[in-house]
């Protein structure tokens, strides 16, 4: 966090360049050439050299104490080994903002000595930025304060924050060549103080900047940044392009929910719940960037396209694009196809895809666009146009790009995105648009990508702002779970008891299916008749292996359905005991394994639907809750809704409702629909179980079975 306001470092009166060079060859030497080649002698530069020396009308001083006044940022381009000592001298001299250039720290290794920086920053209450990085660039301020060239970068609304310089480079070598401009670049290199948690607070009320990209290879406090995250993209769209995600998590598969909760999952849970736009490719990012950029100024996209081609084949793929991408084409009524038609071969389709036919040239494209804008006046309601080009012998494609850009300037309000497909030929053209701010994709499929995603920026900034905060129960802090859990851990268990659990349910009032463990086929006659003594009728049982090291008891035989007869009961733990030693033989589990005995538990209504639920502790976003289809094929179907805690009733409903599992539990093909209020008290219920009880380290519950009356726990593991 900022131990100042980042106002200063982006806008700084004076900079000091420590490590400046005569020698061209050097990174002192570039920074200081491009600090004053871009300064337009608004920002005073100083330079610092123990040997001396001058470049670029700048005279350097051998000491920092030696400077004539305090600059708002010093830039430290000097080995790794003196780092430390130059910004312990920075801090004395007063100077509150740093830029550390070097390298050869934790990228190395050299973990000691960013500690030492971080001391610094706190010690002297300054900002830094680094080590390892390339710098930044304010480009409405004309300050290049790195040692990447500002030549032809334009000034815009993009502010761009990369963990990597050559990424940064990259995307400025790419906007200019796409005509698009920037407000900021900062490359934040090793990240040791400030990180993309301050840049995104700083960037959200830059009035400089509309459209944030954000390059990142790992995340530092992952909750603070789901919490800015989640506020900054309601304002403005953050695209995010994030690396080294491929790695699992650690935690072991023994649970349900570690192996459905991968980093990678867990990360895309966060950026999709937060409102990031986030892509593993760099191609996506820019033409998102360039969306975003190109139509900031627009209050309202119009949800309908119309689409103009001069060719068939672009127009069907066009079709199945829209319809991937879940975007509306506009349709047209009779009379409004007549009112297109106007002026236009009878050979042209008028519906939607406009098809004005392959030997199209300008006049051709002015009077669709003229019709179409006839439409627009009589709906009072306008279209995004998609125009749609291939280079036939008689396309004129470059006057056609000018005719657009004429239809664009007489009505500046008009979305429209082209597509000139093709190589050499509309090379002129496409090159004419975006000199004159006419968004163009080469292709319609990226044109359509693009538009899906500010349609969903759209919805970010209509979601109301619900800052949801956990209410806890009578239960947080209480003496008497702290003591259950302690227990567990002292026994060193991996996984809480039957017991254990039950009593953690109960006390959260969640139905819970009872339960009871027979130590022996006596035992078991007796379990047996106290079970039934007050039944009228026969009831079904399960038996299961009661062990807290078998966390999948049905792979190994470790569990019988439909036990109805005392004698079926005496056969079934029999069996299961004899499956789990042939599994011990086999190597499937430890031969060491503790068992406490065989359970029996009363069978559930067999029409209920199997609901699953899991929580987990990700190391950078917290608490992570999972939903959806239980049972046997959890893990092949994989029907699964994640989210960071925590959530509302309401949120957790949202998450159900984003399964395929949730047409079965509104009632399919005639069925009844389970009681949906009473499942969500009791996936609420155990969201705050989760929360208020830090000693469990997951939960993992298969299944949950939910009919239109109750939904009860059947099977429950909680890891510690």
């Amino acid at each position: 966090m900022p131990n100042i306001s980042l106002q200063t470092f982006f806008s700084p009166q004076s900079i000091v360049v420590i490590g400046a060079s005569e020698n061209p060859t050097k990174v002192g030497n570039i920074i200081l050439k491009n600090l004053c080649t871009n300064n337009q002698k608004e920002v005073k530069i100083f330079a610092v050299n123990p040997h001396g020396g001058y470049a670029y009308t700048t005279y350097f001083q051998e000491k920092i104490s030696d400077l004539k006044e305090i600059p708002d940022i010093a830039i430290i381009a000097i080995p790794a080994p003196f780092v430390v000592k130059t910004i312990e001298e920075c801090g004395k001299f007063g100077i509150k903002n740093i830029v550390i250039i070097s390298a050869g720290f934790k990228e190395i290794g050299n973990i000691t000595g960013e500690k030492e920086i971080i001391h610094c920053a706190q010690k002297y209450s300054m900002n830094i930025l680094g080590p390892n990085c390339l710098g930044f660039l304010n480009i409405h301020k004309n300050i290049n304060a790195s040692f990447a060239s500002s030549n032809g970068i334009k000034k815009g609304n993009i502010a761009m924050v990369s963990q990597s310089g050559a990424m940064a480079v990259a995307m400025i070598d790419w906007a200019k060549k796409e005509n698009l401009g920037f407000s900021k670049i900062i490359t934040i290199g090793n990240k040791s103080h400030i990180n993309e948690n301050d840049f995104l607070e700083y960037l959200a009320n830059d009035p400089e900047t509309d459209v944030i990209v954000l390059y990142l290879e790992s995340i530092e406090n992952g909750k603070e940044f789901f919490r800015i995250a989640s506020t900054v993209s309601k304002r403005k769209p953050i695209i995010m392009v994030k690396s080294g995600i491929s790695t699992k998590g650690s935690l072991a598969a023994a649970s349900h929910t570690g192996a459905l909760s991968g980093k990678k999952e867990v990360l895309e849970t966060a950026l999709q719940q937060s409102g990031i736009h986030s892509t593993h490719s760099l191609q996506e990012m820019f033409f998102l960037s360039k969306i975003f950029s190109y139509f900031a100024d627009k209050k309202d996209i119009p949800d309908d396209i119309a689409v103009i081609t001069n060719a068939g084949g672009p127009a069907v793929m066009t079709i199945d694009n829209a319809d991937i991408f879940n975007i509306t084409l506009a349709n047209f009524s009779s009379e409004e196809q007549e009112i297109l038609r106007t002026n236009l071969p009878k050979a042209s389709s008028c519906k939607n895809p406009i098809d004005i036919l392959g030997d199209a040239t300008h006049s051709r494209y002015e009077q669709i666009l003229h019709n179409l804008h006839t439409i627009e006046e009589k709906r009072k309601k306008t279209f995004t146009y998609l125009i749609l080009l291939t280079q036939q012998s008689m396309t004129d494609s470059l006057v056609i790009a000018k005719s657009i850009q004429k239809f664009q300037n007489k009505y500046p309000h008009s979305t429209i995105i082209t597509s000139f497909m093709g190589g050499e030929d509309v090379t002129p053209a496409r090159e004419f648009l975006k000199k004159n701010n006419i968004l163009h994709y080469n292709y319609p499929r990226d044109a359509l990508s693009a538009y899906a995603k500010l349609h969903k920026q759209k919805e970010n900034r209509k979601k109301r702002e619900e800052t949801y905060s956990i209410h806890h129960t009578q239960n947080f802090n209480s003496p008497q779970i702290s003591s259950l859990l302690q227990k567990e851990k002292q026994e060193k268990r991996e996984m809480c008891s039957l017991s254990t659990v039950s009593k953690l349910l109960s006390m959260y009032t969640i139905p819970f299916a009872e339960e009871v463990i027979c130590t022996s086929e006596n035992n078991l006659n007796t379990v047996w008749e106290t079970l039934n003594k007050h039944s009228t009728e026969s009831a079904a049982f399960v038996m299961k292996i009661a062990s807290r090291d078998i966390p999948h008891k049905s792979d190994i035989g470790g569990v019988l359905l439909n036990i109805q007869s005392k004698i079926e009961a005496q056969r079934a733990y029999r069996t299961i005991l004899k499956n789990i030693t042939s599994a011990q033989e086999d190597g499937k589990i430890e031969k060491t394994i503790s068992i406490d005995g065989v359970s029996l538990q009363k069978m559930m209504n067999t029409d209920a639907k199997e609901v699953y639920i899991g929580f987990i502790r990700d190391s950078i976003f917290g608490d992570v809750i999972l939903v959806g289809y239980g049972g046997i094929y959890l893990n092949i179907f994989s029907d699964i809704s994640r989210r960071i805690l925590p959530l509302s009733k309401n949120e957790i409903h949202e998450m159900l409702q984003e399964t395929k599992f949730y047409a079965l539990l509104k009632g399919a093909r005639g069925e009844q629909s389970i009681n949906i209020d009473v499942l969500l008290s009791t996936l609420y219920k155990l969201s705050l179980l989760f929360q208020e009880n830090t000693d469990i380290s997951s939960i993992d519950i298969n299944p949950i079975l939910s009919d239109e009356n109750e939904s009860i726990i059947v099977d429950a593991k909680f890891f510690l």
